[in-house]
């Protein structure tokens, strides 16, 4: 965000989210914030604002142009529609030339974001992160929420208290090995799609020189370790934001 709009300086905030906290061990969470401070170093999250940025101003231009020819004179009118034809033509031709390029920048700042947490936790602790937040994510969208919506569904009384659960490793415990390798089974045979923002999950951890044929060298394969639980921060982070739930 823009401390000082007017010197063009910005600030930079990095987030945690408490699932990721609760899902992923300690070693595994310091790869990932390792992650985002390559990006940070790269300053790849200022090129894409920039990137953005000039998309939006050709968009309002166009709808500026639109405006201004409604309340101009006849002569005006006649240049507002050719003007505007001419510039709707190359918005049509530039626009998707533009996202299809930002969006090949993001995915290669992804790869460089996985080399500098590769050169501070090593390439298999980043892998193991990889496969873990894979695992945390249809953990939580296949199991744990549709679980979560479905008791508050039928039920009088549903859970106040998803965040504890997390925090708690209720429901993830149940994660066996036969489930958890199908999901990062399914996950590796997902193709990068040319408006993704992040390379497909094969595409990351065989550039990190993981084996994707045999899922060997991933000990989270059967279950994600939990080491933060006792954590007293997180337990009132939880609390927190159980309240907000409620």
């Amino acid at each position: 965000r823009a401390s000082f709009p007017w010197l063009g300086k910005t600030q930079q905030t990095m987030e945690i989210g408490l699932p990721l906290l609760c899902l992923l061990p300690v070693g595994q969470v310091g790869a990932i914030i390792a992650h985002e401070f390559g990006h940070l170093m790269g300053q790849h999250g200022l090129l894409n604002k920039r990137i953005q940025d000039l998309r939006q101003l050709l968009i309002r231009l166009e709808e500026n142009l639109a405006e201004f020819g409604e309340s101009s004179s006849l002569y005006w009118r006649w240049f507002h529609r050719v003007s505007c034809s001419c510039l709707h033509l190359f918005l049509r031709w530039y626009v998707p030339r533009l996202d299809a390029r930002s969006f090949a920048v993001q995915r290669a700042g992804e790869y460089v974001a996985d080399q500098v947490a590769t050169r501070w936790r090593g390439g298999r602790t980043i892998i193991q992160a990889l496969y873990s937040l894979e695992l945390a994510g249809c953990y939580l969208h296949q199991e744990f929420w549709p679980r979560l919506w479905a008791e508050a569904r039928y039920s009088s009384m549903p859970c106040g208290a998803p965040f504890s659960q997390l925090t708690s490793g209720k429901g993830i415990g149940d994660l066996g090995p036969e489930q958890a390798t199908e999901w990062i089974y399914h996950a590796l045979r997902a193709p990068t799609g040319e408006e993704d923002t992040h390379p497909s999950l094969h595409d990351r951890v065989s550039r990190l020189g993981a084996n994707t044929r045999t899922l060997r060298g991933c000990s989270l394969i059967g279950g994600v370790p939990h080491q933060l639980f006792s954590e007293p921060f997180l337990q009132d982070a939880a609390a927190k934001m159980d309240a907000q739930w409620l």
